[in-house]
């Protein structure tokens, strides 16, 4: 009896029919029958894609790039997968490799765009953008993207313009209403945010950052008590937005209720447990108590300064008197210009940043080989 050849088609069939399990299986066949074959390697990672398992997809598009430097598919693929990871480095290092000397679509070039303005290219995230829009003008989330990009150097004006422009492709694009409400916002024109913010959630009822932006402007307009409701909105429909968490702590502090609001300032920066300093039998690692305050611990911040940073600028004139109250480990951003060692660093193009660095082995290898998250806090999710 002669068995019947296997068909490369039947994979591409389940695969168009999301039915990642059996095209998972096709694939897996179709790659013990043909080793040398890259399609296969290419579709089992597809599969492995669809059924989340990422890191799987991830290693074997690795290895078919070490045989097969050339397939594209396979590199946009490892691209999309890294920037799903939130790698952005990596995914930019693929995505540019994949374009290198080859017409694309446009999407490719959208994806791009993304991972450099995750990665904090910012320039070049535009002219990514504007690529993909040379390629298809009427794409409306790469014009809704543009206008993130114009909205991140500071180009309210251009942003405001890009926003507009994608939802007269597609009024239906929530994120494009979002995004132009946080540029009116910027603008001064709240309650025009507010009604952004508002038609964002009328497309989108469960779009949680559109959730704490309208509580923001509601805060703005002078609704404290709209603003909190809008927060705990967000943080319904997803309780680890820190920017939900940090927003309801400035609504419930500018309502009078500071001490309510430290625990949503603490959960903000993921610091999820709050132990009774009472309790000598509570032994958990947490927050005891804290208080909002100038660097100094004098005075009460102005409302407008308060922020979470992952850097500090040239304005920290009272770091050394802080001494008693804060300690940060710094390789100078956190320094003021009169600081020695560290010695003051400024953020220039010509200064050593998103540099990769290794983790160390022994701290590593007590965490199970992996970064622990902080005590009490959900497992990280996406």
């Amino acid at each position: 009896m002669i068995a019947k050849p296997f068909d490369p088609a039947a994979v591409e069939r389940a695969l168009a029919a999301r039915d990642w399990t059996l095209a998972l299986r096709l694939a897996a066949r179709w790659r013990s029958l043909a080793p040398e074959q890259p399609n296969a390697w290419y579709a089992t990672a597809l599969a492995l894609r669809g059924l989340g398992r990422a890191e799987e997809a991830a290693t074997l598009l690795r290895e078919l790039l070490s045989r097969h430097p050339g397939h594209r598919d396979a590199r946009v693929l490892l691209a999309r997968l890294y920037l799903a990871a939130g790698a952005a480095q990596q995914a930019v290092g693929e995505f540019e490799s994949a374009l290198s000397g080859a017409a694309m679509g446009a999407d490719v070039h959208l994806d791009l765009g993304n991972a450099r303005l995750l990665a904090g290219q910012v320039e070049a995230a535009a002219g990514s953008y504007q690529q993909a829009l040379a390629i298809k003008p009427d794409y409306a989330l790469a014009r809704c993207n543009l206008g993130m990009a114009c909205q991140s150097l500071g180009r309210l004006d251009d942003a405001l313009e890009q926003f507009d422009a994608a939802l007269r492709l597609d009024a239906t694009l929530a994120q494009a209403h979002n995004n132009r409400g946080t540029v009116l916002d910027q603008l001064g024109r709240h309650r025009e945010a507010a009604e952004a913010f508002t038609t964002a959630l009328q497309i989108i009822p469960d779009y949680a950052e559109a959730y704490t932006n309208l509580g923001v402007a509601r805060q703005k307009l002078g609704d404290i008590d709209a603003a909190v409701d809008c927060h705990r909105a967000a943080l319904a429909r997803q309780e680890t937005l820190p920017e939900a968490h940090y927003n309801l702590a400035n609504s419930l502090r500018a309502g009078g209720s500071a001490w309510a609001s430290l625990e949503h300032y603490a959960r903000a920066v993921d610091l999820c447990q709050f132990p009774d300093p009472n309790d000598p039998a509570d032994l958990r690692w947490g927050v005891l108590a804290g208080a909002l305050t100038t660097s100094d611990g004098a005075g009460a911040p102005n409302a407008d300064s308060r922020s979470i940073r992952d850097g500090f600028g040239t304005n920290v004139t009272t770091w050394d008197n802080a001494s008693d109250n804060l300690a940060v480990l710094s390789t100078g951003h956190a320094a003021d210009m009169t600081d020695t060692n560290p010695n003051y660093a400024p953020f220039q193009s010509d200064e050593d940043e998103d540099a990769d660095a290794a983790v160390p082995a022994d701290w590593l290898a007590a965490n199970g080989g992996n970064f622990p998250n902080a005590p009490g806090c959900p497992d990280p999710q996406g």
